[in-house]
């Protein structure tokens, strides 16, 4: 059997594809064919069969008989027919890594939300060609057939693994350990002036993992960047030899954190052609794209992986030492937000993320208590890592790291297409430590242990200092909007701050306030979306506050009782005592420079 697709469009407006669909050697009457409810990658249920219309069904000299099994699933009674055509509409308007998008700009497809399969035929060869209209160009990782318009995959999980951008894109380049690097940016009418800086650090931070495991995975690589603070959704995701990344930031923009940021995610996505990739936790494939796919493994898959982002960025000399540790803290920070972490492990909230999964973006009433029950497998596995890395470098002197652990990993299980087994990380770490890490597993990963960061840190010459947060602290584009003197999450969605979350046992869920209310005064003045930050840090702990609020569109007053606010900047910094082994182990870590800090430096020093 092969399969042949065909993806136009007539008119971007309506943001429809027309998808074109050949099967060569049907297999079997009927012949069944499906969209997949998840993508790899993406741990999310995206029913993309819901953006399906306009069905149909021919063979050699007729149109065929169809009829949907399930929300997914059409099923074609196809008797005698050697090749079936399917056509059918698909919607894309969402720029999301995990959706595709057309428009008058550019078109953006992502397979796995477009094209159809056929059942038990995924490992079928495919080909693809793609209208490019006038003065458009085409950038992906699907290997060319022969013409620019014509693409081919091995098989359908090759196919849906390679994004495609169509567009007049701008497009930079730089080639790492022999192998090239693509860097195709949709500008949005923007200069995009960062895009050359953007070249030369990515490729500083591909040369840290080609060093790591001994060179590069592919022949070439594509980094698919959509950048917009309103347009692009948030996320990026992996693939095979390629990255989509849509931010909500611009490349250009005056915020320097929000350049970090299109690094940080970058690098994580890159160091996934490994850890998930390559390294993978049994079950993430082959796949079963028809139902949501469990694992308690993705502390490893995604936390790790957001530890090594950050750790690249240091190696390769494109963040110093300081800003290494601040991201760290902030890390830290994070996880201290987080009530569920007294009782849900990072190992069950790998396996409950199918239903948790946007415990950070509650859409409804329901999901809003997400925020105070789930632990995010990201920030706590980062720190996991963080911790692990440092435990296998005290046990061997500095002689071993948690880059053995992955070295070691890629031999063993990178060549087996079913995956590493539930425990088979554990034995890799303690093999590389020579000492039984049972203890450390158990109490992080397995259980809800609170982290002792000075324990953990001090070996290396670090040590945690924890200072009131400031305003500036709070006004952070990437941390949350806490009041922690009240106990409530704002978002800021018109003039009047709303209270998305209130937090367990705080003073807030004491006195009543509930999810949704719109603060409007506090003790007779006009609270703001500009202002609720100084009025609410104003007051002092001790005192009782009288808020005004709508509930339901009806005026209520509620009297708030302020306590001491328990929330707390961490600042990692060298430690002045730190022992001549501490600060050698440290150098070793993060680079010769950390050897010429001043003890109590920190990561404010970063620039």
């Amino acid at each position: 059997m092969r399969v042949h697709y065909e993806v136009q469009w007539e008119n971007p407006a309506s943001h429809l594809f027309s998808v074109t669909m050949r099967v060569e050697g049907v297999p079997a009457d009927p012949l069944e064919v499906a969209m997949p409810a998840w993508i790899p990658g993406a741990y999310e249920v995206l029913d993309s069969a819901k953006h399906v219309s306009r069905f149909e069904a021919r063979g050699a000299r007729k149109a065929l008989r169809f009829r949907k099994t399930d929300k997914q699933t059409w099923r074609i009674a196809c008797p005698g027919e050697r090749t079936v055509e399917i056509r059918y509409r698909c919607y894309g308007n969402t720029v999301s890594c995990i959706a595709s998008s057309l428009d008058a700009t550019h078109a953006h497809l992502t397979g796995g939300t477009l094209f159809l399969y056929v059942l038990g035929g995924t490992d079928a060869p495919c080909t693809l060609r793609v209208q490019c209209p006038p003065g458009w160009k085409i950038a992906t990782g699907l290997d060319s057939a022969g013409k620019g318009d014509l693409f081919r995959a091995e098989s359908y999980d090759a196919l849906i693994d390679a994004p495609v951008e169509v567009g007049s894109f701008l497009h930079e380049r730089f080639t790492t350990a022999g192998r090239p690097h693509h860097v195709v940016i949709h500008p949005y009418g923007k200069e995009e002036r960062n895009r050359l800086r953007l070249a030369r650090d990515l490729r500083k931070m591909a040369a840290v993992f080609a060093d790591l495991f001994g060179g590069l995975p592919f022949r070439e690589y594509w980094f698919l960047l959509h950048l917009h603070p309103t347009i692009a959704r948030g996320g990026a995701l992996e693939h095979a030899n390629s990255t989509h990344l849509t931010l909500p930031v611009y490349l250009d923009g005056e915020d320097p954190e929000d350049y970090d940021r299109i690094l940080d995610v970058a690098a994580h996505e890159y160091f996934h052609l490994w850890n998930v990739k390559r390294i993978r936790p049994k079950g993430l494939g082959p796949f079963d794209y028809a139902r949501e796919v469990h694992t308690t493994e993705l502390w490893v898959a995604e936390g790790l992986t957001d530890y090594y982002a950050p750790l690249s960025l240091r190696r390769g000399g494109v963040w110093d030492y300081a800003k290494f540790l601040r991201r760290m803290g902030r890390a830290m920070e994070r996880l201290a937000d987080m009530p569920g972490r007294g009782w849900m492990s990072v190992k069950e909230s790998s396996w409950e993320t199918w239903t948790q999964a946007h415990w950070h973006r509650p859409y409804s009433r329901d999901d809003a208590n997400l925020l105070n029950q789930f632990t995010d497998y990201y920030t706590k596995g980062s720190l996991v890592g963080l911790a692990l890395d440092l435990e296998i470098r005290v046990r061997t002197g500095g002689k071993r790291s948690l880059d053995d652990v992955f070295r070691l990993l890629m031999e063993r299980f990178a060549p087996a297409p079913e995956g590493f087994p539930e425990g088979a990380f554990q034995a890799a770490a303690a093999e590389v430590a020579q000492v039984d890490l049972s203890r450390f597993f158990r109490d992080y990963v397995e259980g809800t242990r609170e982290m002792d960061f000075d324990r953990i840190l001090r070996p290396a010459g670090l040590r945690v200092r924890r200072i009131p947060r400031t305003k500036k602290d709070d006004e952070g584009k990437y941390v949350r909007k806490i009041v922690g003197s009240f106990g409530i999450e704002i978002e800021e969605r018109g003039e009047a701050p709303r209270v998305v979350n209130v937090l367990p046992g705080s003073p807030a869920e004491e006195a009543g306030l509930d999810r949704e209310d719109l603060l409007l005064a506090a003790d007779g003045e006009r609270v703001t979306a500009k202002n609720w930050r100084t009025i609410f840090r104003s007051k002092k702990a001790g005192g009782t506050v009288d808020l005004a609020l709508f509930r339901h569109d009806r005026l209520h007053r509620i009297a708030v009782r302020v306590r001491p606010d328990p929330r707390r900047t961490m600042k990692i910094e060298v430690d002045p005592d730190a022992t001549p082994s501490a600060r050698r182990l440290l150098r070793e870590w993060l680079g010769p420079d950390v050897a010429r800090a001043k003890p109590g430096a920190d990561g404010e020093a970063a620039g």
